[in-house]
């Protein structure tokens, strides 16, 4: 290019004409683009991305076992019916026969006493005393069925069993009383006779608890 004053050729990066000094108008540069401000994305918290090695399994209530009642009552039914084959007392004599124990049984049939020199006796027999092997067989029947009526049934029994054991024990002191006007005889009830008590109050509280559980079905 020429400086448009004297003419001389100039370098095309000069801004002064070197031969006579005149000042060249420079061109217009490109304008710088402003940049645009620069966009930041707020940054998210990181995701959990953990997952559970395993999913652990809904925790359920224990369910409490109840016991089975009509099942625990024919036990019973069966310990005591058991229990009439077994001594329920035992009569003690000073002079003569020593001790002698009475079942059940015994007071239902007569027992056969050897009073001595070979003589023997037989005792009286108490038909009622029956009712006391009669009453578990028909309460083991009775909760064969699993019914209210069973454990209504069950209860009446229990307390009919009782009944029968206070005749039962009041009868034979008054035999013994009866026959011991010298005083050689002495009576002794065994664990038996107490043990078949325990076991028919035993019998008549789970009735009641069988006859509250059926209620509240």
């Amino acid at each position: 290019m020429f400086c448009p004053k004297c003419g001389v050729q100039k370098a095309d990066d000069a801004l002064i004409c070197a031969n006579c000094g005149n000042k060249f108008k420079v061109e217009n540069e490109p304008q710088q683009q402003n940049p645009q401000p620069q966009q930041y994305q707020t940054p998210q918290p990181p995701q959990n991305q953990f997952q559970p090695p395993y999913q652990q399994a809904p925790i359920t209530p224990e369910t409490k076992i109840k016991p089975n009642i009509g099942l625990i009552i024919k036990i019973i039914a069966v310990v005591l019916a058991i229990l009439f084959f077994v001594p329920m007392f035992t009569v003690s004599c000073s002079g003569g026969f020593g001790k002698i124990s009475f079942s059940g049984l015994d007071c239902t049939i007569g027992k056969s006493i050897n009073v001595g020199f070979g003589v023997s006796e037989r005792t009286e027999s108490y038909l009622h005393a029956g009712l006391l092997l009669l009453l578990p067989i028909i309460l083991f029947i009775t909760f064969l069925s699993k019914s209210k009526s069973a454990y209504i049934a069950g209860l009446i029994l229990s307390i009919v069993g009782l009944i029968l054991f206070f005749m039962f024990y009041s009868e034979v002191n008054r035999i013994l009383v009866a026959e011991n006007s010298d005083g050689m005889y002495s009576l002794k009830f065994s664990p038996a006779f107490y043990f078949s008590m325990i076991l028919y109050v035993i019998s008549g509280i789970l009735c009641m608890v069988g006859v509250s559980e059926k209620r509240r079905l």
